[in-house]
């Protein structure tokens, strides 16, 4: 178990002050809540080209790998779906202890974890709270590493290392309340703001990935929390490309078409995982330093990404009009 120090050395206090420096290890793990569990092995394996971990599995979670950590996602049978927990990982011990510090004098409660809680994550250190939404949030250092990888579908690799498993979206109620946790406290940072309409949105980072979090706010009525979508990066447009393929040939079913962010920059599409929120496969994402200027994003994609449902009812809209031109003449 980790324990405080009399006082924090002066290297990582500096780091941690630093304008030039990411506090964190990215979005290093996420775990989901999932009704059918028994579909995700197939889908994450096979399709989106995780490697299963069976000595951490069981029939009531899975535990899978996209690089040499021992694990990176964790999708757990329930009777919901949605997100259990997100996971940011830190650098050492006095940052994690920081951080509980900080979290606590700003009047969040949290679990500072025991050795045993530690190692059903795989980790040497973990502490855990709740955003202002309620979902489960978990910092932790020193993850395990199996330093092997072998991709279920051959993808060539992800992008992942200092910049974790890739982005989570999440719909949220108080878009004000949840940048001010993140940001204000756990020390994130804003890429971009954008507002469609009456829908505001914050992309998050807390590694050079353009953002690992990103939220939207929704109306009071709406279901809140609830996980958009998880992005995952290939090492190559071939690997999207070839997920692309793997997706018609396994009936998968695309909900955003290929297409290329403004924000990230990332070349990707959108699938319906079993658990009915998305994932994005994507690659050649963009990275920002800390200090990159925050922006205003007016426009959500350099091209493509239209929505599937949408494209299929204009298509059947303009067979209709044909159809009934055809028999006119």
């Amino acid at each position: 178990m980790w324990h405080a120090r009399p006082h924090m050395p002066t290297d990582v206090a500096e780091l941690m002050a630093s304008p030039n420096a990411y506090r964190y290890l990215g979005l290093a793990y996420v775990g989901l809540n999932v009704e059918e569990i028994e579909h995700w092995t197939r889908f994450a394996t096979d399709f989106l080209g995780a490697e299963l971990n069976s000595e951490l599995s069981s029939g009531s979670e899975l535990k899978l790998k996209f690089d040499s950590r021992s694990w990176r996602l964790s999708v757990r049978a329930s009777d919901h779906n949605g997100v259990g927990f997100l996971g940011f990982e830190v650098r050492s011990a006095d940052e994690l202890l920081h951080l509980a510090e900080q979290l606590e004098n700003g009047g969040y409660s949290v679990t500072r974890c025991s050795s045993s809680q530690a190692e059903e994550r795989n980790v040497v250190g973990l502490l855990r709270t709740n955003d202002p939404s309620g979902v489960p949030v978990e910092i932790f250092y020193g993850a395990a590493e199996d330093f092997q990888f072998t991709s279920g579908a051959d993808v060539s690799s992800f992008v992942t290392g200092e910049m974790g498993l890739g982005h989570a979206v999440l719909c949220v109620h108080d878009l004000d309340a949840m940048v001010s946790f993140y940001v204000e406290t756990l020390g994130f940072h804003v890429s971009d703001y954008s507002s469609v309409g009456s829908n505001r949105s914050a992309f998050l980072r807390c590694s050079p990935r353009e953002h690992n979090l990103a939220l939207v706010e929704v109306r009071p009525t709406s279901r809140a929390p609830r996980l958009l979508h998880i992005m995952v990066e290939a090492g190559s447009i071939a690997d999207v490309g070839r997920a692309h393929d793997r997706a018609a040939e396994m009936g998968i079913p695309l909900t955003v078409s290929l297409g290329q962010h403004t924000n990230d920059q990332m070349f990707s599409f959108y699938c319906k995982s079993p658990g009915g929120f998305d994932f994005e496969v994507g690659a050649l994402g963009r990275q920002l330093p800390p200090g990159a200027p925050v922006s205003i994003m007016r426009a959500r994609d350099v091209w493509g990404h239209h929505l599937i449902a949408r494209v299929k009812a204009d298509a059947n809209a303009a067979t209709s009009v044909a159809d009934g031109a055809s028999q006119d003449d």
